[in-house]
């Protein structure tokens, strides 16, 4: 509930690090892909730099103390973090978990074994109960790169209980504008916010690669569609 201490965790954490473990990708400052017309590339608008420092500093300011390499403490207790990831994204995310597990006990948080959860239970515990501490999810988008459901204080997939007055109201214009232009000045203001405000922690966007044979034809490579297009290939046997 605390942004400084939100702030605290993005700062403590190397993503750069974590991200190495599974591949190459693009670290991202809000909830778009660098490529999107929505991306806030400003100045002003800047991706959170690994600080341990400057995440110690953040956390005595919300009211934690450490003594030490010991435990951010609160009143005599102990900050504990229960780390929650979905099954669904296999090895991964299991890999990005524990690393991050990793890194929050090397900052003074006791962070516990990440668990697992298939789509029931994350549906039940997460978003229905909303019983979690920390959760590591990933998202992709269609055309509309819509986030209304994500951010919008009344959102359907705002599990996190984010609400802020602007970004409501720059997602409510955004959905009922029809200039171009204007939507993207509405959507890029949002990606600012969600920025400084760090509802989320974001990490990154993966960089794919795609390898076909000569023998496959009519293969059209689009982001939002490139796996829903299999009757409009063809295999041309003998191709060299």
């Amino acid at each position: 509930k605390k942004p400084a201490v939100r702030a605290a965790l993005a700062r403590a954490l190397d993503l750069a690090a974590s991200l190495a473990l599974i591949g190459e990708g693009y670290r991202i400052s809000g909830p778009f892909v660098p490529s999107s017309k929505y991306y806030n590339h400003a100045d002003s608008v800047r991706l959170v730099a690994n600080d341990v420092a400057e995440a110690g500093k953040l956390m005595q300011t919300a009211g934690w103390s450490r003594e030490g390499e010991g435990s951010w403490l609160s009143k005599g207790k102990p900050l504990k973090l229960r780390i929650f990831y979905r099954a669904g994204m296999g090895d991964q995310g299991q890999t990005v978990a524990l690393n991050l597990q990793a890194q929050l006990r090397r900052f003074g948080i006791d962070a516990a074994d990440p668990v697992a959860m298939d789509k029931a239970v994350w549906n039940e515990k997460v978003f229905a109960e909303r019983d979690f501490d920390v959760v590591l999810d990933s998202w992709s988008f269609d055309k509309n790169e819509n986030i209304y459901d994500l951010f919008h204080s009344a959102g359907t997939q705002n599990y996190v209980g984010y609400a802020n007055k602007d970004v409501d109201k720059l997602l409510e214009k955004a959905i009922a504008e029809t200039d171009p232009a204007a939507k993207v000045a509405y959507m890029q203001e949002v990606h600012r916010l969600l920025a400084q405000d760090l509802p989320y922690i974001f990490l990154w966007s993966l960089r794919s690669y795609t390898a076909l044979r000569r023998e496959v034809e009519s293969v059209f490579i689009q982001p939002f569609y490139y796996f829903s297009q299999f009757p409009d290939w063809s295999l041309t046997p003998g191709r060299k």
